[in-house]
Parts: structure tokens; C-alpha cells; sequence
């Protein structure tokens, strides 16, 4: 009994971690994007202004 006890406590502890995991992988890639997002946003107004042509393209993978 006290192993099956300890058995079912471990499996909810992996699956505890497994999930925080999870959560702050998703919050660090939102973050990036944010901040991908906002450099995007900065380039192109300064680009307006000015009259400049071109566009950012940040380093790595970028969102669809």
C-alpha cells in the first residue's frame, strides 16, 4: 500500500514538473515574440518617418 502511495506521489510530482516546464518554455518564446514584435514595430515607424525603405527581419526563426 505505502508503495503504491508513494508510486501515485511521484507520478504527480513528474507531471507537476512537466508542466512548469512547460509554462515557463511557452512564457520565455511569448516574451521573445513580444519583443521581436515591438523592435518590428519601431524599425518600420522610424522607416515611414524618414521615408527609408526596407524591413526588419529578426535573427532566427520569425512567426507566420
Amino acid at each position: 500500500m505505502k508503495e503504491a502511495l508513494l508510486l501515485l506521489m511521484v507520478a504527480i510530482l513528474a507531471v507537476s514538473i512537466t508542466s512548469m516546464v512547460n509554462s515557463s518554455v511557452n512564457i520565455r518564446e511569448n516574451l521573445y515574440y513580444k519583443r521581436v514584435d515591438f523592435w518590428k514595430m519601431t524599425i518600420t515607424s522610424i522607416n515611414q518617418k524618414y521615408g527609408l525603405e526596407g524591413e526588419f527581419t529578426p535573427p532566427g526563426g520569425e512567426r507566420g
